[in-house]
């Protein structure tokens, strides 16, 4: 009697990643797994300098996988592939999963912010709003067009950010090192924007509930 083996896999959007996380990655498997390859571009190597000799800093995929059992991690950041990271682990076992698991929990700790608010699906729902709500409907509880157009703003602007992260804006994939990003705007960049988009749908819920709550002649 054998016991039948379950794959694993998990797919993660967003994620900034850095010299010393994809290093991780790589202790990680070779810890597990018989047989580590590094690949990018069609290309294999034998580690992360030569990598970083061969295909600069700043990746657009990159390929961790590991045999008996086998185990891979796929780094994909620009389209037509959806950018994010799948990770794929085919075999059952407790050296499997626990490692499995640890990549898991590594790629959630570097998801960045807006990846949680900015699902490419709110795209598709925002412009389904705008579609079905019928516009003589809009046109009764905003005669003015400047009120029609101040509420629409927040929506267009949802959805312009759900396109930039399709379009892999916030999803990094590099060989540098993190301290070499400690400029002040690409620390805080996520918390900016996330401020802007606060105040812009903040001073709109506010606006619309003044609209709605205050008494006409």
């Amino acid at each position: 009697m054998k016991q039948v083996s379950h794959s694993r896999h998990r797919w993660v959007t967003s994620a900034s990643l850095h010299r010393e996380d994809i290093q991780s990655i790589v202790d990680l498997l070779r810890r597990t797994c018989k047989d580590v390859t590094i690949e990018s571009g069609g290309f294999t190597f034998e580690s992360l300098d030569e990598l970083e000799r061969e295909r600069g800093q700043d990746l657009n995929s990159l390929n961790l996988s590991g045999h008996a059992p086998y185990i891979s991690v796929d780094f994909v950041r620009r389209p037509p592939e959806f950018p994010g990271t799948f990770l794929y682990a085919s075999d059952g076992d407790a050296s499997s999963l626990a490692t499995f698991l640890q990549i898991h929990e590594l790629l959630q700790k570097r998801r960045r912010f807006l990846s949680y608010i900015l699902h490419p699906s709110l795209a598709v729902v925002l412009l389904l709003v705008l579609l079905i709500v019928p516009a003589e409907l809009v046109k009764t509880w905003l005669p003015s067009r400047l009120e029609r157009v101040l509420i629409l703003l927040p929506l267009i602007g949802a959805a312009v950010l759900s396109v930039l992260l399709r379009a892999g804006v916030f999803y990094r994939l590099t060989l540098k090192r993190a301290h070499e990003h400690r400029g002040f705007f690409r620390r805080k960049s996520d918390d900016i924007l996330l401020l802007v988009v606060g105040a812009i749908v903040g001073g709109v819920i506010t606006w619309l509930l003044t609209y709605l709550t205050s008494s006409k002649p």
